[in-house]
Parts: structure tokens; sequence; C-alpha cells
């Protein structure tokens, strides 16, 4: 087991460690040679873990090819929904008991977190009923009270257009009714799918331009805008706008 863990793990008082918490298993490349331990709970297993950044890092140099991808090379940030079963290799020796409340999530909050995201997309809904961005400037947001300065509020925005280039670009040629096939083939990560229907969840808008729902090739498309919408007028029927 690591030396840190034997002189008394996440808590101890006798380290120099800085320690966060996030909401799922992330490499972060802001956080190497800063001497950072990252805890979170596993969202499938239930499992807690405190984990050293610098030590996840060169355990995945040496055991996987995620360090090669474009979310890493590019973004320079890596992360996963839940622990996948190999990881646990490298996690057993970091597992903990109990997390505790009060450990800071970051100097900065960490909004390149999906869930982190996904919470400020349902806060946007919230606020405008809708999850269209395209007419709002990020001092409409801060003036609104869901961000703190415009940069907050221009990086959720510059996320948006991100998330949506992204699943557009990736979109199976048949739809996304039709990805578990694409899954199986490689052609899209689970990562992904998992994080497309979270997102249809809370009502994302995949696509702003109108005309792509007149496209007769896009009936799913065309159907999660008119259940959004049906949603809209049922909401307005039972507050006697109807």
């Amino acid at each position: 087991m690591n030396n840190y863990y034997k002189k008394g793990g996440p808590y101890s008082e006798f380290t120099n460690y800085r320690t966060l918490k996030r909401s799922r298993l992330t490499i972060n490349k802001n956080l190497l040679n800063s001497d950072t331990i990252v805890c979170f709970t596993d969202m499938k297993s239930k499992r807690n873990f405190c984990y050293i950044v610098d030590d996840f890092y060169e355990w995945l140099l040496q055991n996987t090819e995620c360090l090669k991808t474009k979310s890493w090379t590019e973004d320079g940030i890596y992360n996963w929904p839940y622990v996948p079963e190999k990881y646990f290799k490298f996690l057993n020796d970091y597992e903990v008991d109990v997390i505790k409340d009060n450990l800071r999530v970051s100097d900065k909050r960490d909004y390149s977190s999906f869930e982190s995201r996904c919470v400020d997309l349902k806060t946007f809904k919230k606020i405008y009923r809708h999850c269209c961005t395209s007419n709002l400037v990020s001092e409409d947001l801060v003036k609104d009270g869901l961000f703190e300065s415009s940069e907050q509020a221009q990086g959720f925005l510059s996320w948006v257009e991100r998330t949506r280039y992204h699943f557009n670009k990736i979109a199976p040629s048949e739809g996304w009714d039709s990805y578990g096939y694409d899954v199986d083939v490689g052609l899209i990560s689970e990562k992904d799918a998992d994080e497309y229907f979270k997102l249809r969840e809370i009502g994302f808008i995949f696509h702003e331009n109108l005309s792509h729902y007149f496209d007769i090739r896009n009936g799913s498309d065309r159907k999660y805008l008119k259940d959004m919408l049906e949603d809209a007028d049922n909401e307005a029927y039972s507050k006697g706008l109807l």
C-alpha cells in the first residue's frame, strides 16, 4: 500500500497533500505534480476512494490507452461515469470507509465535470423553462442569478456549444435510436451513449436550426422536439394559460 496511506490516509494531519472531492473518477492535467488527492464515490459500486492523482496518472500510462485520446491530449481531462472493472486493480489500495462532507470541491468549481454541467443545465432550464442557449449571452445568465461571473457563464455556454457539436458529429447514421449497434462495434463509446441519454432526460437541445426537424430523415429528433413542446403545453395548461 502507498506510504501516504500508511501515515494516516487522506485525512492525516501529517501530510501536505490537499484533498479535493469529485463526483467521479477523473484525471486532470491541472492537478498533476500538485500533491493532490481526489476523493469520490463510484456511482455503480457505491464504494468510496481517495487516490493520489500522480499515482493514478502513472498507472494509466502503464495500463491503459486513455492518455492518447483527444479528450486528454487536447482538453487535458478524462473521466469515467463509473469505475471500469480493471481500474479496481489500482483503486483497491485507495478505498476508504467514508468521505468527509467538508472536503472542498476545489478552489474554483470543476466546470469540466459532466455532472456539474448537468446541474447547471437543470438550473438553466428551471429559470428559462427550456435548454435553448442561442439567444442568450453570458451577462444574461449573471443578471438572472445562474452564475456569479461572466467568465463562469461563458464557460457554461461554451460547454453547451462543444457538447452539441460533439454529439452531432458522432451521431449514429441511423439516429440515436440505433445507438446500441454502434456501441457494440465500437463506433460510439458507452460513456458517450450514457451522457447523451442523460442530456435527453434534461431536455438538451441538440439541434437549434429549425430546418433540421423538417428533414424527413430526422423523425426521431422531430419526436423529441414535439415531446418537449407537449410538455410545455401541459405546463401552461396546468397554470391556466391555455
